[in-house]
């Protein structure tokens, strides 16, 4: 993947997650002090800098209560139950495909 698509990639995810955070009535400073995630990272995020941890994206989404899970671009994609059961700490079995 190229320079410019990955920048735009970033600028397009950064918009996205900004604006949900606003339509879900969520502060950056309610961010920083409930979920302990530096404003400058927020800020790194939602402009789509490069100069952020995945540590840090991951608390971002946390934050506004999403999920973030990967498709291959056949179109498969990974069992969302089970991802789910993963990061909430669960023991559910993966799917056989």
């Amino acid at each position: 993947m190229n320079k410019e698509i990955k920048e735009v990639a970033r600028q397009k995810i950064g918009e996205y997650l900004k604006s949900l955070r606003e339509e879900k009535g969520i502060s950056t400073y309610q961010m920083t002090k409930s979920h302990g995630i530096r404003f400058e990272a927020i800020q790194a995020i939602e402009e789509g800098s490069s100069n952020y941890t995945i540590d840090n994206f991951l608390t971002y989404i946390s934050a506004l209560d999403c999920y973030f899970y990967l498709a291959n671009r056949d179109g498969k994609h990974l069992d969302h139950d089970y991802m789910i059961s993963k990061m909430e700490g669960g023991k559910k079995e993966k799917k056989k495909n």
